[in-house]
């Protein structure tokens, strides 16, 4: 035949197809067939059809244009071949083994003990409800289906082929008479029959692919109990399954099969060729970005399950809702399975939080044209990769065209299957890890039943499927209209609850679709209970209330009440200082401030060593009505001149011996020694009258460029946290605290200024015992303290100290912040604590939020599902917020970044006005900082904290911005380049380390030499990295920059 005219016969072949489709409708050759109803199923069954003629056009290219116009130009251009699978070129195989298919041999290997989620077969298990069933009449028509499919005979080899056996398994069903049974042991046996049933792993090594069971009831109910592994079946296997058993049960003398069977299919494959462009263009795909499988929150990593089991879920959407999303669907050109497929993407979008994943399609591969497959009970499946990319879309309909377009663009690529892109992944990643264990089953086009299987056998009442290395897999299907949602999925993977909620999520969304605005709306899948917390979060701080005082009135208080209990006691001179003397001294120094320009206002330098005389400058500066900035006395002078010039910083407050040890720059500020100061003969009436929304003080924090941060904070907001933290612990005058940290970390300011709102004590450090434990402890028992603060690794110092000398802690209250906390650190202390109502109070927040934003009571028993401690609930006044990269409010367990609005946040970046703007906001009537942490809420409203965000880390509670600290060591002269990173231990403690390249004149036999001599004590191999022109194992890279001074371990041992 000629060309021509088997292009026009494909042509009528069309127009004659759709004319038997739209029975008396017009079909126009522009007209949108899609819009028109027609599913993609229909246009799956036209390519097979136009296959048979010799016109190979894919279902892809028939979908991007779905109108006869545009498909009669396809037939024009497409080349005329022959097809191997029609009749006249069917061969026939004589071999007894034959190949598994890729998705077969992925089932077959997951079945091994050792796979991931694997040592389960790919399974389905359904329950048909019925009356009056004939076990006789069953198990005949059982047998007959067996001997009537082959592949109910297969088995499966442990060399991976598979073979069709003479007889099936078992010509036996299994039946359970129940009927003397009472209605609850009635109930407690049928949930026994559906445990050991409904994941079993049929020996199908032997042969044993699938069964039939069933128990009879009192009534003459009865229960059929189906499963079949799905190494030899697809979901249209099993709906001709369920048909013809139900019909041979009936007595229907079926049409005998032809002999072609799934064996003869697979034989005419062999030989068929990849297609290049195929994996050409996937190859593209899985390069073009980071691939890594979706970050759904899990509770236990896949690895860590012993036994892999399915739970299925389910929701019901109407049969007129479902007809009217169909409809809207249409009107916009898709198909109800893309809308399906976008609904799934944008659920998984919000719970993984992460620029792209893949989701998993089962493709059925069924040509329905071929007469030897139509009827063919096999598993024709292939698996599509269809990736998923987080875009701020404005629309529901945008996210539809664009997961359409990707869709199409994929499944046009589907010759070159998704189990072997799995596998070039895994083989350029070096892992097997399954980057698509989520899977999406679109059966809406295959009915599981019929009138005549519901009439005969019975109703469907439960269905499962499993899936070995599969964590969520999402099936639909229609039944008697409605569209059917099951979620099959490991439940022991994930939080409890987090399924319920992604599920109700899917369904509200679904449910909105009825309303064709919703489809021009942006979408917000976040569960409506949450949402509704969320706010409450908000609402209940609202509105704000920033308490009308300045920082140190708390301490005003008690110098009037208690002007001679002791404040401080300086634990180097073993001075005690009353609140009275302290007044007095600070109103000093005040008076002398002002009388050397400081002016209210203003920004005033502290450099002092560590004691009782950094108060006196710290309570002077705040007299005058300034604010004061810590600048620690070991700090190098260029980042001195950083400070001075960021803040605008004039006036410097120190003492001789600290301005020559410190080499501090006359030139540059106004330097004002603190023991003249004291010296004051004159002093301050009273402090200068400011607002309690003035700056009390700046805290410097790291930053990226080199350029310090300095955090400013008013007086009501660090008063707030004070206020609070004193409530909520009942601290009062008869608690004392040692004061370990540095006045250039906020935890001073709680020490400071909490503690003397309370009228309680200060005991201060000097720079010779600040980090020492041994010291702590005898100040400790020498003053009483009874209040510890500090970041975990000085805890753990005390807590290792006291255990060593086997004794006991008097701490009534610890306050732990700054760093992650040791999950065993809180218990060890218990284990020692003199006082049985002791508290552990984990802390946190930013310094930019004014010293601490939450809190949590530690228990005594740290639960077991605890694997760091979290951050607990918000302060008074305070709220927290989890966002997305689109500052969406990530749902549940989901990590995001944390926000912290409310009443401590800070006016700002001093003198960054841009940063300032990228950092804090104002949404919802609060102000907001984004933290740069991530986290993640719970469905108790405990918040976790999950790490940075950023290049920054928290070292000993003090925030290091890593390119800082890169910055510094470039400047050294044989440093060519370097990158800075952390190491910590099990119990997250954290030190810097610098991997540098020196430059390459550095490098000689010296330096080699010592690389050999540390090899020769024969150290692990590791990891190698390249240093210059030499390839070393990690140790002896460490080792080697240790000894040539090129290793920068920074050990930072501020307070």
């Amino acid at each position: 035949m000629e060309l021509n005219a088997i292009k026009e016969r494909a042509k009528e072949l069309v127009k004659d197809w759709l004319a038997s489709i739209f029975v008396e409708k017009v079909v126009s050759e522009n007209e949108n067939l899609i819009e028109k109803g027609l599913s993609s199923i229909q246009v799956m069954q036209l390519s097979g059809k136009l296959k048979k003629t010799g016109i190979k056009i894919s279902f892809a290219k028939l979908m991007e244009e779905p109108n006869l116009s545009k498909w009669y130009e396809l037939i024009d251009k497409s080349r005329v071949k022959s097809d191997k699978n029609i009749e006249s070129s069917i061969v026939q195989s004589d071999e007894s083994k034959f190949d598994l298919t890729d998705v077969q041999y992925s089932y077959l290997i997951g079945r091994e003990d050792d796979q991931i989620l694997g040592g389960v077969g790919c399974h389905a298990y359904l329950e048909i409800d019925g009356e009056n069933i004939d076990e006789d009449k069953l198990k005949e028509a059982w047998n007959k289906l067996q001997y009537r499919h082959p592949m109910l005979r297969a088995k499966f080899t442990k060399d991976g082929h598979q073979e069709i056996l003479h007889k099936p398994y078992s010509e036996e069903i299994e039946v359970f008479d129940l009927s003397d049974l009472d209605e609850e042991t009635l109930h407690l046996k049928l949930v026994e029959i559906r445990e050991q049933k409904s994941h079993r792993k049929l020996n199908v090594n032997q042969g044993q692919v699938a069964g039939v069971a069933l128990a009879k009831f009192s009534d003459e109910k009865s229960r059929i109990f189906f499963d079949v592994d799905l190494l030899v079946s697809d979901v249209m296997s099993m709906s001709i399954m369920i048909k013809e058993l139900a019909e041979l049960y009936s007595g229907v003398e079926l049409d005998n099969l032809n002999e072609y069977t799934f064996k003869d299919y697979m034989q005419n494959r062999i030989g068929e060729s990849i297609n290049d462009a195929d994996k050409e263009f996937w190859q593209q795909k899985i390069n073009s970005f980071e691939i890594e499988r979706p970050n759904l929150p899990l509770r236990k990593q896949p690895e860590q399950i012993k036994e892999t089991k399915f739970t299925r879920r389910k929701r019901i959407i109407k049969k007129d809702e479902w007809e009217t999303i169909k409809d809207i669907a249409a009107s916009y050109q898709s198909t109800p399975s893309m809308v399906l497929l976008t609904v799934y993407s944008l659920v998984l979008e919000r719970w993984c939080n992460q620029d792209k994943f893949f989701i998993n399609i089962p493709l059925f591969n069924r040509d329905l044209e071929n007469e030897n497959l139509k009827e063919m009970i096999a598993d024709f499946t292939n698996i599509l990769l269809v990736e998923h990319e987080a875009v701020d879309d404005a629309r529901f309909l945008d996210t539809l065209k664009r997961t359409n377009k990707i869709f199409l663009e994929n499944v046009s690529h589907s010759a070159y299957s998704g189990v072997q892109v799995q596998r070039d992944i895994s083989k350029d990643q070096g892992t097997s890890v399954n980057i698509a264990p989520v899977v999406f089953a679109c059966n809406i086009d295959y009915p599981l039943e019929t009138k005549i299987s519901r009439k005969n056998l019975g109703k469907v009442s439960y269905m499962i499927s499993q899936t070995p290395g599969v964590w969520l897999d999402f099936q639909t299907y229609i039944v008697d209209g409605n569209l059917i949602l099951c979620w099959d999925s490991v439940d022991e993977l994930f939080p409890t609850g987090m399924l319920e909620d992604m599920m109700d999520s899917l369904y509200e969304l679904i449910i909105s679709l009825t309303q064709k605005e919703e489809w021009e709306k942006k979408v917000d899948v976040l569960p409506e209970k949450q949402k509704s917390i969320r706010k409450q979060d908000v609402e209940g701080i609202l509105p704000l209330q920033y308490p009308n005082e300045i920082l140190y009135d708390g301490f005003l208080r008690n110098v009037k009440l208690n002007p001679d209990r002791v404040a401080i006691i300086d634990s180097e001179t073993k001075e005690q200082i009353t609140y009275h003397k302290l007044y007095e001294i600070s109103l000093k120094v005040a008076d002398y401030l002002g009388k050397n320009g400081v002016k209210k206002g203003d920004y005033v330098g502290v450099t002092l060593p560590r004691g009782s005389r950094q108060l006196y400058a710290i309570f002077g500066i705040l007299f005058t009505g300034a604010a004061y900035v810590s600048i620690g006395i070991t700090q190098p002078n260029d980042r001195r001149t950083k400070i001075y010039d960021q803040i605008g910083i004039k006036h410097i407050v120190s003492n001789e011996k600290t301005i020559i040890d410190c080499g501090l720059d006359k030139n540059k500020v106004k330097i004002i020694d603190l023991d003249v100061a004291v010296a004051n003969e004159s002093k301050l009436e009273q402090p200068v009258e400011i607002s309690p929304y003035d700056s009390a003080y700046i805290i410097m924090t790291s930053g990226t460029t080199g350029v310090p941060k300095g955090v400013e904070i008013m007086h009501t907001s660090a008063v707030n946290t004070c206020i609070d933290l004193n409530e909520k612990y009942n601290v009062n005058s008869e608690d004392t605290i040692l004061m370990v940290s540095a006045i250039d970390f906020d935890l001073s300011v709680y020490d400071i200024f909490g503690i003397l709102r309370a009228g309680g004590t200060v005991v201060t450090t000097n720079e010779e015992n600040y980090r020492d434990p041994d010291e702590w402890l005898k100040l400790v028992d020498e003053y009483k303290v009874t209040i510890w603060d500090s970041v975990p690794i000085l805890f753990d110092m005390v807590v290792t100290m006291a255990e060593g000398k086997n004794r006991k802690l008097p701490f009534r209250i610890v306050m732990l912040s700054g760093d992650w906390i040791a999950i065993n650190l809180p218990e060890r202390f218990y284990n020692i604590s003199e006082n049985i109502n002791s508290i552990v109070v984990a802390m946190g927040g930013a310094t930019e939020a004014s010293i601490w934003s939450n809190y949590l009571n530690v228990p005594r028993e740290i639960p077991k599902d605890w694997i760091s401690i979290p951050y607990g609930r918000p302060l008074k006044n305070q709220v927290y917020r989890v966002v997305d990269e689109f500052c969406r409010i990530c749902p549940n367990y989901v990590k995001g970044e944390l926000l912290i609005g409310g009443v401590g946040v800070a006016k700002c970046y001093h003198g960054d006005e841009e940063l300032t703007n990228k950092k804090y906001f104002e949404k919802d009537r609060i102000r907001w900082y984004r933290t740069g942490d991530n986290g993640r809420t719970w469905n108790d409203r405990t918040i976790e904290f999950l790490g940075r965000k950023d290049s920054q880390t928290k070292i000993k509670g003090h925030r290091i911005e890593l390119g800082e600290i890169e910055e510094a060591i470039r400047k050294f002269p044989n440093v060519d380049n370097t990158v800075v990173d952390y190491i910590s231990d099990n119990s997250f403690n954290k030190r810097l380390i610098s991997f540098v390249k020196l430059k390459e004149d550095i490098i000689n036999d010296d330096y080699i030499g010592i690389v050999q001599e540390y090899k020769n004590l024969g150290t692990d191999l590791k990891k190698v990295v390249d240093i210059g022109k030499l390839s070393m194992n990690y140790d002896d890279f460490i080792y080697s920059l240790n000894r040539m001074c090129l290793r920068f371990i920074i050990n930072l041992n501020y307070s």
